[in-house]
């Protein structure tokens, strides 16, 4: 025997290393569409929540405005520049990273319970 985890063989053939090298590449495929998600929507996000709070600390006595999406993200890249649209990327990414992969490992069917009546309509 090679490992004790090639000798269990599942119901449907495959051994716990063939599940756990097919569950670490879903968590690493949904981790990094994850990951590109994020990257490629966070300005978009950044931008709202600008607009948002945008009259917070304006001054009593001036009229409240409304900024516009693009108004509020050229503001952003004139005056702070363009990375500044990915400021605070990171603990975004670290999220859904490891919450999307954990999802998908969490909610996907398992090779191990090929034979499980847990999800079957009763008869």
């Amino acid at each position: 025997l090679k490992s004790f985890s090639e000798a269990i063989t599942l119901g449907n053939g495959s051994t716990m290393a063939d599940s756990a090298a097919v569950m670490s590449q879903k968590f690493a495929l949904s981790s990094a569409a994850a990951a590109i998600a994020e990257s490629s929507t966070f300005p978009l996000d950044l931008t709202k929540i600008r607009m948002q709070t945008a009259n917070m600390y304006a001054a009593s006595n001036q009229p409240l405005t409304r900024p516009s999406m693009l108004g509020t993200a050229y503001g952003i890249v004139a005056n702070e520049g363009i990375l500044a649209l990915w400021q605070g990327l990171a603990p975004a990414v670290t999220r859904h990273v490891f919450y999307s992969g954990t999802d998908k490992l969490s909610f996907a069917e398992q090779p191990s319970c090929p034979k499980c009546m847990c999800f079957k309509a009763s008869e």
